[in-house]
């Protein structure tokens, strides 16, 4: 099926963001240590906003009233030592902090740092998650315009990278309308050349392998947009299509209602003008009825047994899950002016059942690029 979700979405976005080293946490009960029973949850992301180690944090929970929020410098399973509270209050919770040493921000980037969040009921803290870089998922979609000079022709590439555990990129490139020479990663802004950073494995129509180990300055560079891929053909062998590396999308929150813990929202596909983008839900209720929001903004909400993950102005999207319970939603990303975000989430019920059939998927952050 094809909806215009992405039409939606482009009344709603109206800023510029831009994306330094991110860390993205979920937090819980069972994390806690010890574990605690607990149907509370929370989320949210730490930035390394520059190299003197200063950094800012939004979180989130729900399900709990938080009395305070903190992040740790210690191994999952074990308690750590306290680094600093955090400013905030019940479901938000917002600031910046001063800098971190350089061992610190070695203890960050080692996924060292936790969270941890504080009820009355548990002031010692009742959910807690490490913090994670993230996003490590990223997509490119290559074109002639994109070149440096930018030029007109029908010869395309499409590819996904994915950030491995041993800092990799594993990589997977086709290519489309032409024959292909050789193809690399390079660093460089839009419209800038670059230089080279390592060089993709492949043959004229697919490349596929995995990149040596990034280091933490590459995967910045990475997360903010300064990766592009370019792809050589015999007729221009200094470039036939060329794309940046963007992110393909951060998921958060967990799935809630009578389907907790199995209703997901996924994307695939580079969220930057005309390339393709595809929505899918798994995990929902076969033939059941459903909307997909398309918002503005994250949300933090318990209404009922389901959260609300996004918030502020929504386009909404009808949709009929097939007998599996899933459902495709693919678009054609359109001519953008701006660069910004907006929040998905699907809201899903049986038609045989009562209101008690409700349920909620996880939610998806889906930049946009424009290139």
């Amino acid at each position: 099926m094809r909806a215009k979700f992405v039409a939606g979405a482009l009344l709603l976005v109206t800023g510029v963001a831009t994306a330094q080293q991110e860390f993205h946490v979920q937090l819980d009960g069972a994390s806690a240590v010890p574990a605690i029973t607990s149907d509370a949850h929370g989320f949210g992301r730490v930035r390394l906003l520059d190299a003197n180690g200063r950094f800012d944090w939004e979180l989130y929970s729900i399900g709990l009233d938080a009395v305070g929020a903190s992040v740790w410098i210690g191994d999952p399973g074990s308690n750590g030592a306290l680094l600093a509270n955090l400013g905030g209050s019940g479901p938000s919770w917002t600031g910046s902090s001063a800098n971190l040493s350089p061992t610190q921000i070695a203890d960050l980037r080692a996924g060292r740092f936790y969270v941890q969040m504080a009820s009355t009921a548990y002031p010692q803290g009742e959910i807690r998650g490490h913090l994670l870089a993230s996003p490590y998922d990223f997509t490119t979609h290559c074109t002639a315009l994109q070149s440096v000079p930018p030029r007109r022709s029908f010869s395309t590439a499409d590819g996904r990278f994915s950030m491995q555990s041993d800092r990799k990129l594993r990589y997977s490139l086709s290519v489309e309308n032409f024959s292909a020479m050789s193809a690399s990663v390079e660093i460089g802004a839009v419209g800038q050349t670059g230089t080279p950073l390592f060089n993709l494995t492949g043959n004229s129509s697919r490349f596929a392998g995995a990149s040596r180990p990034l280091t933490d300055d590459e995967f910045t560079l990475l997360q903010s947009g300064q990766l592009y891929v370019i792809v050589r053909s015999s007729a221009n062998p200094q470039g036939e299509v060329r794309g940046q590396l963007v992110v393909e999308n951060i998921a958060y929150g967990i799935p809630t209602g009578t389907t907790r813990g199995s209703c997901t929202l996924s994307s695939k596909g580079t969220p930057t003008p005309g390339a393709e983008l595809s929505i899918d839900i798994v995990g929902g209720r076969p033939h059941g009825l459903g909307t997909i929001w398309i918002a503005t903004d994250v949300g933090a909400l318990r209404v009922g047994d389901m959260d609300l993950l996004v918030g502020g102005q929504a386009a909404l999207i009808p949709v009929v899950l097939d007998y599996r319970g899933q459902m495709n939603v693919t678009d054609t990303m359109p001519p953008l002016a701006v660069d910004d975000s907006f929040f998905l989430q699907f809201f899903g019920s049986d038609p045989n059942q009562k209101r008690k059939s409700l349920y909620a998927s996880n939610a998806l952050q889906i930049t946009i690029a424009q290139l």
